[in-house]
């Protein structure tokens, strides 16, 4: 075998002995020395590490991917449905993949020749592929074999329910699956991609259970789909099919969504080219991270309190409408900060309390340059995930489907 898992190394007898952070022997494909050329934008479209309510997957410099976590659906992509605590190689001979999306119930890669595939839960026809049956190997998504710049996946954990977009080399955006609000044609289902009537000049896209939200080349935002908690993020507080600006923000180098499985609740947040945070959108738990537990929700963008310097985001929200959203930034330094919810210890910091404002995730080896937060199941469930340059990563939070990948079943407070 040409890898080794050195969060579980087995003894002559088969006792498993378990450490805290796990790598695969391989260099990732984005290290320290990443360059602005890599892809055509920005290097924030490169997703190294990415994670579901209940499996994550992590992509190696090899272009293969190895996922672990909830198998039910085949989302790990092994050709098996069995859950794994350790990671497995989606099996996909021949193909090498550039990024990875993962969502709830199924899993999505961006491959070196510019395709989508994608594998798992298929209930709404979020593969793509014209098709309603799951797959446990990944498919190929129709029409979408090369051009595809990135891809942002959604679903919802506990039902079929589950929608993709992917960016174009010409900066439009083809959807698939069931969203809520509006797929892109006026309707809101479709098992194969269709275009995005009106909307061009797109440089990133992220997709949430009931919302979306695009970032232009007048570095600008819209967003669209649900907004019952101010998470469209233009002052309203009213659903839109149709895409609305983000009121106030500009210069964002990348945006973040995240919400329930319904179009009353959920959060956004946006990455400015300062290294600055805004988020918008509902905040019980401290989602919007800027330090004023009084707010319950804002109708447009607030700063995340305290954060300067920030390269990277990733945002996970609960699968209900209690509002458990937790959000994590990337310092230029390679330290991490989370904020938010709770429930299941995603913060890292040894407890189950929200924070309102921005904590340093301390027990991390190495310069971070990945992370990934897994949007929960009810009760605002969920864990993290960050990658170092050593090739190694830390999870914690919730595990009991092995989601954390450390060879156990058992929720973690600290990485």
């Amino acid at each position: 075998m040409n890898f080794r898992f050195l969060c579980v190394s087995f003894m002559a007898m088969s006792i498993a002995v378990l450490c805290t952070a796990c790598s695969i022997d391989a260099k990732l494909i984005v290290n320290d020395s990443t360059s602005s050329n890599e892809k055509p934008y920005n290097t924030a479209l490169i997703s190294k590490i990415s994670a579901g309510a209940n499996h994550t997957c992590l992509l190696k410099a090899d272009g293969s991917i190895w996922c672990w976590g909830e198998n039910s659906s085949g989302q790990l992509g092994d050709g098996g449905n069995i859950d794994s605590t350790s990671p497995v190689k989606v099996n996909d001979p021949g193909i090498s993949y550039d990024s990875i999306s993962v969502s709830d119930n199924f899993s999505c890669g961006l491959t070196s020749h510019g395709a989508v595939r994608c594998w798992g839960n298929n209930g709404s026809g979020q593969l793509g592929n014209g098709q309603t049956a799951d797959s446990n190997t990944p498919v190929q998504v129709q029409g979408l074999d090369s051009g595809v710049i990135s891809v942002s996946a959604s679903g919802e954990k506990w039902g079929n329910y589950g929608y993709a977009c992917a960016l174009l080399s010409d900066k439009t955006i083809k959807c698939w699956g069931h969203h809520p609000a509006n797929i892109g044609n006026g309707t809101t289902f479709s098992l194969t991609p269709v275009s995005f009537t009106g909307l061009t000049g797109v440089l990133q896209i992220s997709t949430g259970r009931g919302h979306s939200c695009a970032l232009l080349e007048s570095k600008n935002v819209v967003c669209w789909g649900g907004n019952g908690s101010g998470q469209l993020g233009d002052g309203s507080g009213n659903n839109s099919a149709t895409p609305v600006q983000v009121s106030g923000l500009g210069n964002v180098k990348k945006v973040l969504t995240a919400s329930s499985a319904w179009m009353n609740d959920g959060c956004s947040c946006a990455l400015l080219e300062s290294g600055t945070v805004k988020c918008w959108g509902a905040n019980p738990y401290g989602t919007l991270g800027n330090n004023d537990n009084s707010v319950t929700y804002s109708l447009v963008p607030v700063d995340v309190f305290g954060l300067t310097g920030i390269e990277d985001l990733a945002l996970g929200y609960g699968n209900d409408a209690n509002g458990n959203g937790t959000a994590c930034a990337l310092h230029n330094s390679g330290d991490l900060f989370c904020w938010g919810s709770n429930s299941t210890g995603m913060i890292g910091n040894g407890s189950y309390v929200p924070t309102f404002k921005p904590l340093q995730v301390g027990s991390l080896a190495g310069r971070q340059i990945g992370v990934a937060a897994g949007e929960g199941g009810d009760n605002g469930s969920g864990h993290v995930c960050a990658l170092n340059n050593l090739g190694s990563y830390r999870c914690w939070g919730a595990n009991y489907a092995g989601q954390l990948g450390d060879g156990t079943t058992n929720d973690r407070t600290t990485p």
